[in-house]
This record gives C-alpha cells, structure tokens and sequence, in this order.
C-alpha cells in the first residue's frame, strides 16, 4: 500500500496540476508553485504514514522527486 500511495503522489503532482513538459514550466514562478503542489500532494496522500521511519521515507521521496524535477 505504501509504494502505490507513493506512485500516486508522484504522478498526481506531475500531471493534475502543472505540466512539467511544457515550455511554460521553465519559469521559475510556474516551478515553485510546483513545489508547491508537489508538497501538498505528498503529505495529503501520505498523511497517515508520516511517524517514525516513514516520515524519513516520505521526506526522501520529495527530495527525489525535486531531483528529478531539477535534471529535466
């Protein structure tokens, strides 16, 4: 269940509110309100997880998924 929620809060923030393949998500104002979103995303899909270990997990899950961003 972990990994689907995960999968979820990735696509979800790549593809229901902002697309990351346009032109227009060069703009520096459009990638922090991506940033944005991408946090949103992450903690309401994965609320009930963030104790312990998980919230480590979580927490490296948003780095990645900002490293990813930043090389695209």
């Amino acid at each position: 269940m972990f990994s689907i929620t995960l999968f979820l809060s990735h696509f979800v923030s790549d593809f229901a509110f902002s697309n990351v393949y346009s032109d227009k998500f060069l703009d520096k104002s459009d990638y922090y309100k991506h940033l944005i979103w991408v946090l949103l995303v992450f903690l309401a899909f994965n609320f009930d997880m963030l104790n312990g270990w998980m919230l480590l997990i979580v927490a490296l899950s948003v780095l990645l998924h900002i490293g990813i961003d930043l090389l695209r």
